[in-house]
């Protein structure tokens, strides 16, 4: 969210004692309190005439970049934020507005030299945290990005966004009960906040934590009906708690909204494929040879074990892993794993 800067007080207090209300304070009423082509209007007025003071036309330039930026004409926001601080070179607020607009094109580079200027500027800049931890993120650079998350929430503990893109990028590490606890304050702080309730739902998904994702993506598909993120990932749930029926109606309806549903989950880690155990032709049975548990010294190979059973997914390949690594950190979530494929 971008605010706008109001210019038109000094312009109101020098008008009080005349008795018709002028073009100016039109042209600075329009820019500072209205939006689109109207803002946009009154705005240029104020940068055209030159009458009218650098800070003043600083502000007309800020605003009309706000409105630019809203009709996704990046271009035409990023040259007005620049005419802005060429004006005003301390208008904090210009440059991570201009962060935000370079980075939606496509320079996040940039972004980051402009927000890193806004915080030298106000070193207490929450916003301009939050902006420059989503830019990092979007590098692929997550411990930099959590920690500007960080920063925001220390400035502004109630900063809801902070929070959700902390538990999101908490998610992308793999460190699902920070991702959980960061979407539920959240979620807490807004009960609405859409994109926080899925945030967890994915985090609980991933975590196993069935119920929990099924719940919240039921909850953001309430508060946005018209997202396939809900009804799929409500469909993923229900197929992994064995409601195949339900499961595959909500897959479809998702899909009907968005086809390319399934590649969004993805990459977020989160894929059909491993929901649904693959169909195994049937082999001719053979005895197994007798399998010696591992020692407890033995425990670093379960991991890479316990990924190739994840991806088999069948009773016997769980029972393998819970007769190799009986005392490893996997051995709990096997046992889940063949009481629920026993069902």
């Amino acid at each position: 969210m971008q605010y706008k800067i109001l210019a038109s007080i000094a312009v109101l207090l020098s008008l009080l004692a005349q008795p018709a209300f002028s073009a100016s304070q039109k042209a600075h009423d329009d820019c500072d309190k209205e939006s689109g082509d109207v803002a946009i209007a009154g705005c240029t007025r104020i940068i055209e005439d030159r009458t009218e003071s650098a800070s003043s036309r600083a502000t007309a330039y800020y605003n009309r970049g706000i409105e630019w930026r809203a009709k996704e004409q990046l271009g035409k926001a990023i040259a007005d934020y620049t005419e802005a601080l060429k004006l005003n070179p301390k208008m904090q607020a210009a440059f991570n507005n201009r962060g935000i607009a370079k980075r939606a094109n496509g320079d996040t580079d940039g972004a980051i030299e402009d927000y890193n200027e806004a915080i030298r500027l106000d070193p207490k800049y929450a916003r301009a945290f939050n902006n420059r931890g989503v830019a990092w993120s979007a590098k692929g650079n997550l411990d930099r990005a959590i920690a500007d998350y960080t920063e925001a929430i220390r400035i502004d503990p109630k900063y809801t966004f902070a929070f959700n893109n902390r538990c999101d990028d908490y998610r992308a590490k793999g460190d699902y009960v920070r991702a959980i606890a960061d979407c539920s304050e959240a979620v807490r702080l807004d009960p609405k906040y859409w994109l926080a309730r899925r945030n967890r739902a994915d985090a609980n998904f991933l975590a196993g934590k069935y119920d929990d994702a099924l719940a919240d993506y039921d909850v953001a598909n309430d508060l946005d009906a018209k997202s396939a993120d809900g009804l799929y990932g409500r469909g993923l749930a229900k197929l992994r708690k064995g409601d195949t029926a339900g499961g595959n109606a909500d897959i479809a309806a998702a899909k009907a909204l968005e086809a390319d549903i399934d590649a969004q989950f993805a990459r977020r880690g989160i894929k059909l494929a491993a929901v649904v155990p693959p169909v195994v032709p049937p082999v001719v049975p053979v005895t197994p040879p007798a399998v010696t548990a591992a020692p407890a010294g033995d425990c670093a190979r379960a991991e890479a074990h316990w990924k190739s059973a994840e991806d088999i997914r069948t009773v016997s390949v769980y029972e393998d892993h819970l007769a190799r690594f009986p005392s490893c950190d996997f051995a709990a979530l096997a046992r889940a794993r063949i009481q629920m494929l026993k069902k």
